[in-house]
């Protein structure tokens, strides 16, 4: 990973710990969805987990 996927792929993760840790009655799915969301964009060409 590059110097800049590295630094946007932690903003990503602070963003997603800031926006969701004040919040009531989220689940761990929103969150992950979240970054799957967010992520997915950054890494296309490497093969999906699942």
């Amino acid at each position: 990973m590059d110097k800049q996927a590295q630094e946007k792929f932690f903003r990503i993760l602070k963003d997603t710990y800031e926006t969701t840790v004040n919040k009531e009655n989220i689940s761990i799915n929103e969150v992950i969805d979240h970054l799957k969301n967010e992520l997915t964009p950054l890494y296309p060409k490497y093969p999906k987990c699942h």
